[in-house]
C-alpha cells in the first residue's frame, strides 16, 4: 500500500517543490507559455505540477489526482481553487503539444531564470544518469538473434551485474 501525500511546511521535500513550484507558476513562466501557443495556461501550469509531482514522489498521476481531490492542504499548496482535474484531463492538456514544442519552452524558461553571462563561464548541472530497465527478470540466456529483434543489448551494472537494456541509437 503505497502512502499518501500528507502535506507538512515542515517536510523539506515539499519545501523543495515549493520553490519549484513558485518557479512554475511564476509570470514570466505564463508569458513565455502564451507566446509559444498554449491557450488554457492555468490548466497547463497545473497539469505541469501533478505530473512533477508524480515524478518527485515516484507515483502514479491517478495517485497524486486522488490526493489532491481528498487533502485541502494539499490543494492550497498547489493553489487550486477549483475542481481538481481528472488524469485523463491532466494528459490530455500534455499531449497537445509534441516534444520540440516542450523543448522550446523548457530552454526559453532556463534561459530567462538563469540567463547568459557577457563575461564568465554559466554552468548548469543536470543529473543525466540513464535510468536502467532490465528486462531479463527471469535471467534466461537470451541470442542475438531475439536481441536484435526486441531492439536490446547486453549491458552491465555494477549491482546487478549483466542486464538487458534498450539499444540506444
Amino acid at each position: 500500500m503505497k502512502h499518501h501525500l500528507n502535506y507538512s511546511k515542515e517536510d523539506p521535500n515539499y519545501d523543495l517543490l515549493w520553490k519549484i513550484f513558485k518557479i512554475i507558476g511564476s509570470i514570466k513562466l505564463k508569458t513565455i507559455m502564451a507566446l509559444k501557443g498554449v491557450k488554457n495556461i492555468n490548466m497547463m501550469i497545473l497539469s505541469i505540477k501533478i505530473i512533477f509531482t508524480a515524478i518527485f514522489f515516484n507515483t502514479t498521476v491517478e495517485f497524486v489526482v486522488k490526493d489532491l481531490k481528498r487533502d485541502k492542504k494539499l490543494r492550497k499548496f498547489f493553489e487550486i481553487e477549483d475542481d481538481v482535474p481528472d488524469a485523463i484531463q491532466v494528459s490530455e492538456s500534455l499531449s497537445r503539444f509534441k516534444a520540440d514544442a516542450y523543448i522550446k519552452i523548457v530552454n526559453k524558461i532556463l534561459m530567462t531564470t538563469k540567463p547568459l553571462k557577457r563575461r564568465g563561464k554559466l554552468t548548469f548541472i543536470v543529473d543525466a544518469t540513464p535510468i536502467d530497465l532490465d528486462y531479463n527478470t527471469k535471467r534466461k540466456h537470451r541470442s542475438k538473434k531475439y536481441l536484435e529483434k526486441q531492439n536490446l543489448k547486453w549491458n552491465y551494472a555494477s549491482s546487478y551485474g549483466f542486464i538487458l537494456d534498450l539499444k540506444q541509437q
